[in-house]
């Protein structure tokens, strides 16, 4: 755990508005982390992946990687990904506001904010909801 360099984002065509794109290796990173388990609830199935042989999980951004261009240091990294099963995966996106809050809640665990901190990353539980839209 240590800083990274934020990426320079890439624009779109024909749009002033930079995107940023998380690295693969990274996002398996975190599933493998996880030991191929829904970080929401370890009880949540998934089928088994041709690629992998593993339980589909699928990797999410905890500090959304649109949010890349608003810190010096890199978000893409183990520490802001988590493992969901996608089911999850899709709530967090398109839940209900109270349950996208208590997911984010369960996330957002001291050691994570710690070793976001150790990584040049500094949030608060606040500043979160406000990427989420839920108060």
């Amino acid at each position: 755990l240590s800083p990274i360099s934020a990426p320079k984002g890439v624009k779109r065509n024909g749009s002033a508005k930079v995107k940023y794109h998380g690295k693969t290796s990274r996002g398996k990173g975190a599933l493998d982390k996880a030991g191929y388990l829904c970080e929401y609830n370890t009880a949540h199935k998934s089928f088994i992946s041709e690629k992998s042989g593993k339980p589909y999980m699928e990797p999410h951004h905890l500090i959304p990687i649109s949010n890349q261009g608003l810190y010096e240091h890199d978000i893409d990294i183990t520490s802001n990904l988590i493992c969901l099963c996608p089911l999850c995966h899709k709530q967090i996106h398109h839940g209900r506001k109270p349950d996208v809050k208590k997911m984010l809640d369960t996330f957002f665990t001291a050691k994570r904010k710690r070793d976001l901190k150790t990584c040049g990353i500094e949030i608060d539980i606040e500043t979160l909801y406000a990427y989420y839209d839920v108060f």
